[in-house]
């Protein structure tokens, strides 16, 4: 048995067609609407025109594509001409700003969230020592600390990049950065 060919109920069972799979896949974090047919490549087509047939909004940039488990750059689509009989998966990729604005929602949990953890930085004994008033503003310090912190972070991380300095000065150059 050769290693394109796998069992069902102990019977032999292609897992590639000749004519290749092309596997889409929508969402980002699940399987739910996940297809799987038979890819059907025209001669010398390449993979960015072939997905532009088999999948909408592929111009988004919201894609990830991979050929044989290879993940293709989005600049060499246009380049890269799939041959017959290959599997081609493509996948919705999560974009930058939604992680980013997850990671904040997740923060804000469990930093304004979690009063119990300041009450136990600050200790029992501390607690009763500043009276309610003074437990509730020291909790709000430091949580408030926390999230100042946490978003740092993750803007730092996750938010957008700046140009460089060759990318200002391209951008002066620019027609369209003049206005």
């Amino acid at each position: 048995m050769d290693r394109l060919t796998a069992t069902v109920g102990g019977q032999p069972a292609d897992v590639l067609d000749a004519a290749g799979r092309l596997v889409i896949t929508p969402h980002a974090l699940t399987l739910e609407g996940q297809t799987n047919v038979p890819a059907d490549l025209l001669p010398g087509e390449s993979l960015h025109a072939f997905l532009r047939r088999h999948v909408d909004s592929i111009d988004s940039g919201a894609w990830s594509v991979y050929i044989g488990g290879v993940q293709i750059p989005r600049e060499m689509w246009v380049r890269v001409y799939p041959k017959h009989g290959t599997l081609i998966a493509v996948r919705a990729v999560v974009q930058r700003q939604v992680l980013q604005l997850v990671a904040i929602a997740a923060l804000s949990y469990f930093t304004f969230g979690a009063g119990s953890i300041g009450s136990s930085l600050i200790g029992i004994n501390g607690a009763a020592a500043l009276g309610a008033t003074g437990t509730a503003l020291a909790v709000g310090a430091i949580n408030g600390a926390l999230f100042l912190g946490g978003a740092m972070l993750i803007n730092k991380v996750l938010g957008p990049k700046l140009p460089g300095p060759a990318g200002a000065a391209e951008q002066e150059r620019s027609p369209q950065a003049r206005g």
